[in-house]
């Protein structure tokens, strides 16, 4: 197990975050769905093309749970407070006939943290491996898939992640765009189809998913909500089942071939 923590963390240095930061707030339109139960390895290699595209993050997120699931608030691996705020649902995506989801609005900013005795609400460690896959605007009308990083022009991320909270062992998959507020929607809907084009929609990723909701919403009806408990701490353990068979996901280029 520790050896694939490590062999994680060392695919994490190889993370494609870059320097471009984007505006702050940061406006983002999303949809996400949770599925129980450890993400199972085939997956990633589905979500990967068999390794050939995608970039992985492992990190550690605190979160202040027990407000209310419209708001999210946490220490972006346990460093940078972050307030994320639903501003408004949206229309109902759809993948294909088989999994939709209804599309919130959300903004985020930097914050300050509260101190000690200034929150009711107590701190959970969350731990994640993310995978993730990019696509920008190559015209008005079609996205390519891109090197992840630059927040500053609209894109779409799209997610594969397994999560682990308070003992408990789930996946989740989600679309994530940014840009102006006429571009987000039009640019998560051309990404998934192109995403979808391009590795498909098996019933293994379709089956297991519940119903949509957001991470603070997820949290809420996950985490114990007594704020006399103790801090909840992350499982221990990597996630079981995320394991690459040793294979290093790789940085993809700039453009990638096949866009839609």
């Amino acid at each position: 197990m520790e050896a694939a923590r490590t062999t994680f963390e060392s695919l994490s240095s190889e993370q494609l975050i870059g320097s471009s930061l984007p505006r702050i707030p940061f406006d983002t339109t999303e949809v996400r769905w949770f599925a129980a139960g450890p993400m199972p390895r085939r997956l990633v290699n589905w979500f990967t093309s068999a390794g050939r595209w995608g970039s992985l993050e492992v990190r550690d997120d605190s979160y202040l749970v027990g407000a209310a699931p419209s708001v999210g608030r946490k220490r972006r691996n346990r460093g940078t407070f972050e307030i994320k705020t639903c501003l408004a649902r949206g229309p109902v995506v759809c993948l294909d006939s088989r999994l939709s989801g209804r599309t919130e609005q959300w903004r985020k900013v930097i914050g300050t943290p509260p101190g000690p005795g200034a929150t009711a609400h107590k701190w959970t460690d969350v731990h994640k491996v993310i995978l993730t896959r990019t696509y920008h605007f190559s015209a008005p009308d079609r996205v390519v898939e891109v090197t992840p990083g630059n927040l500053t022009m609209p894109g779409c991320d799209i997610e594969l992640a397994a999560v682990s909270v308070a003992g408990v062992e789930v996946w989740t998959f989600a679309l994530e765009a940014w840009g102006g507020p006429d571009q987000r929607l039009g640019l998560l809907e051309k990404s998934a189809a192109a995403f979808v084009a391009a590795v498909g929609l098996p019933e293994s990723v379709i089956t297991p998913l519940g119903v949509d909701m957001s991470y603070p919403a997820w949290l809420n009806r996950t985490v114990p909500q007594d704020p006399t408990s103790s801090t909840t701490q992350m499982a221990g353990t990597p996630m079981a089942g995320t394991q690459m068979a040793g294979r290093d996901v790789p940085r993809h280029p700039d453009h990638a071939p096949g866009s839609a």
